[in-house]
């Protein structure tokens, strides 16, 4: 019976400090910088020019830069569609 309550009360204990991240991996609740600060490092390395912005320059030009992807990608199924079709 004792052990039985020792193992609920761990359980309770490591519910408390872990949270459930939207994809369902479990990561400590006391670290939500880090994890912050990590994806801002990746969105740095991604964003053409971003290891030189301020963190609102930085999104700013992710949103621009994402936008002229999403067009490149657009051009580039018409350009396959027209030459699909003439061939």
């Amino acid at each position: 019976m004792e052990q039985q309550r020792q193992q609920q009360q761990q359980q309770l204990g490591m519910m408390r400090r872990r949270s459930v991240t939207r994809v369902g991996r479990i990561e400590s609740s006391k670290r939500p910088i880090l994890r912050v600060e990590r994806r801002v490092r990746a969105l740095r390395r991604l964003v053409p020019g971003g290891k030189h912005l301020q963190l609102d320059g930085l999104l700013r030009e992710a949103a621009d830069y994402v936008t002229g992807l999403r067009m490149q990608v657009m051009v580039m199924k018409r350009l396959v569609e027209m030459l699909s079709h003439d061939s």
